[in-house]
């Protein structure tokens, strides 16, 4: 494992990183909007519908019965976005960029590291402004707001799904490791994080309707993010060539802890889940029952390396050289995060 390439590779991306982010940052490239009612007529977030979208009784419902479903699960993602990109990610690169990781970082990696917290700042910012908007035209708060619930979700879905923000994977990376490698650990948790969006995101972003601005505020995000991602690819793959072969065995294993950990679950938690997003449409109660539990019952009978949200963290792993590692990637394919 080349140690001075992947360093080498680090810096310059950094120093790439930060001569672009004047030009191809959001915060300094796109004036911020705000909602009207007019506007909140519009939002479509079909993300969220995906598992249930084939479903009969889900295709019989007009536009016009979708639409709160649609800016709810808009505002849970804007609520974990608000919440999330502060507590977490930010914090995480301002300890990046101060903090004694144990290796070597140049002051363009932490200059970078800084800027990537910036952004997400921002993002953050154009979220409580957005939800504030929400709130006012029509009432509505993030789900976990108005229900006093904060759940448990993996820091590699949280971006996405609409849940609280519990920094638990975090405190399972520090724990599962010995001191020496805690700050080591926290960095691999906010690679991850930054490498988690899926690729029904991605493609929406992609094919954004300027007429709505749910769309409109997912590829501003995501824009930044694809920079990020390949900043912290790099880091991932610079930290994972420097640590000793003694250290890599013990990472290895917390990383496959942590995915078996925080990507499955049982079919009654997933039950939950969907049939609470299903309650929010206007469906018999009989008919949220059923497709929650058929929904829940073909998740749990997917292998690991088929579920949506390990597919960004095992690519994360494969151009890190994470893979290449042979007690890991043994690991990996021992509890189905990657098939044989």
């Amino acid at each position: 494992m080349d140690k001075k390439n992947s360093y080498d590779d680090l810096c310059a991306y950094s120093e790439k990183f930060l001569n672009d982010w004047e030009n191809k940052s959001t915060v300094r490239t796109q004036k911020r909007s705000r909602f009207s009612k007019q506007l909140l007529a519009k939002v479509e977030f079909a993300y969220h519908l995906k598992s249930y979208a084939h479903y009969p009784e889900v295709q019989a419902l007009t536009k016009k019965q979708l639409q709160p479903f649609y800016l709810q699960s808009f505002c849970d993602m804007l609520g974990t976005v608000a919440i999330f990109e502060v507590s977490f990610v930010t914090d995480q690169c301002g300890k990046l960029a101060t903090q004694d990781l144990g290796v070597e970082l140049s002051d363009s990696v932490k200059r970078a590291a800084i800027a990537i917290g910036t952004d997400e700042m921002y993002h953050a910012l154009v979220a409580r402004e957005l939800l504030s908007d929400i709130k006012t035209l029509t009432g509505m708060e993030p789900s976990h707001i108005a229900t006093g619930a904060v759940k448990k979700k993996s820091v590699g879905t949280k971006k996405i799904k609409s849940s609280g923000v519990q920094l638990a994977p975090l405190d399972y990376f520090k724990s599962a490791v010995p001191p020496k490698l805690q700050n080591i650990a926290a960095a691999i948790v906010l690679c991850i994080s930054e490498n988690s969006a899926v690729d029904d995101l991605i493609v929406m972003a992609r094919n954004a309707n300027k007429d709505n601005p749910a769309d409109l505020y997912i590829r501003e995000h995501l824009a930044d993010e694809s920079r990020h991602s390949a900043f912290f690819q790099r880091l991932l793959k610079y930290m994972w060539s420097i640590v000793t072969e003694k250290d890599r065995i013990v990472l290895g294993r917390a990383i496959a802890g942590y995915f078996v950990k925080y990507i499955s679950s049982n079919e009654d938690q997933r039950y939950r889940v969907h049939y609470n997003e299903l309650r929010r449409l206007e469906l018999s109660e009989q008919t949220c029952q059923t497709i929650a539990r058929e929904v829940a019952q073909n998740e749990c009978n997917t292998p690991l390396y088929d579920v949506e949200f390990n597919k960004p963290a095992m690519q994360l792993m494969k151009i890190a050289g994470v893979h290449d590692h042979l007690p890991t990637r043994r690991l990996f394919v021992r509890n189905n995060l990657l098939a044989a």
